[in-house]
């Protein structure tokens, strides 16, 4: 990536909210069990990790560990822009369902013990093991509806963050976009439920590509950045503009002169999408990690 000068980012105001303290809501702990703890339950730990964040706890364990988690099942997540290559499968232990709420099982049959009180799901979902990449999508995307599924059940009245809770310190855009290094490398500054916000400062083109499930907001705050669309449309942004690329479309942003923008994307968006280029920046990195 090419490197960046020191030139001055553009700012947008931000109010100092009031602070409000108020006691935290315990938390659910969901436990997800399957034979190796190596695909299903890995993704679908994945994915309640990335989609709930610390609203929920999150484990996985297995009946009887692998030894690695199933790169088929590292790649797919990927795509989803969800991290799982560092995940160790561990072996289930009594412990680990004592401390959960919620026990979903896929495929481990009798080996969870039985506790009083907890809540057990059996999801009937294909062994990724052996089977090729679009099985394993597949049992991916299923992963996926599930998770968000239970979501709503554990977490029906979560409200949106609320104004009086959030950070009474307010967050410099242009501080932020100083800290960017490389053109085409989003850096994450925050996060409203579900969704990041993100800096970035752009020159020349990214790449076509599409999100399947996730639709993006550029919000422009220097420069002018078209964003090409399939069937030869295009968009045109200036400063204090935006525009939201719906899901699945093909889109390519184009900045003929530097532009720096703000990104606001679900946590599950994959930079380049549906492609894989030299220039994919992992979220992992996005995040600073």
């Amino acid at each position: 990536m090419p490197s960046l000068n020191d030139a001055p980012a553009a700012s947008i105001p931000a109010a100092s909210l009031p602070a409000a303290a108020a006691p935290a809501a315990p938390r659910p702990a969901v436990l997800f069990v399957c034979v190796h703890n190596a695909g299903r339950s890995q993704m679908a730990a994945g994915y309640l990790a990335a989609l709930a964040g610390d609203r929920v706890d999150v484990f996985s364990a297995g009946s009887e560990p692998g030894d690695a988690v199933n790169p088929a099942a590292v790649a797919v997540m990927a795509e989803e822009g969800i991290d799982i290559a560092h995940a160790e499968p561990r072996h289930l232990s009594v412990d680990d369902v004592r401390q959960a709420d919620v026990v979903i099982t896929m495929g481990c049959g009798d080996a969870c013990p039985i506790f009083p009180g907890k809540r057990y799901e059996d999801w009937a979902l294909t062994d990724p093991a052996g089977q090729p990449v679009d099985v394993v999508r597949g049992v991916r995307d299923d992963i996926r509806s599930r998770v968000e599924a239970l979501i709503e059940e554990l977490l029906p009245s979560a409200p949106a963050e609320d104004p009086a809770t959030a950070t009474a310190t307010p967050t410099s855009i242009a501080a932020e976009l100083a800290e960017v290094t490389a053109y085409w490398t989003p850096r994450v500054v925050g996060r409203v439920n579900d969704q990041y916000i993100k800096v970035a400062r752009l020159l020349g083109e990214l790449v076509w590509h599409a999100h399947e499930n996730e639709g993006e907001m550029f919000l422009v705050v220097s420069g002018q950045l078209v964003i090409q669309l399939e069937g030869e449309r295009e968009v045109t942004l200036g400063p204090g503009e935006f525009y939201v690329v719906p899901k699945g479309v093909r889109h390519n942003p184009v900045a003929a002169e530097e532009v720096e923008i703000v990104l606001i994307e679900t946590v599950t968006t994959a930079h380049t999408g549906d492609v894989v280029v030299a220039g994919t920046v992992p979220i992992a990195r996005q995040l600073g990690e």
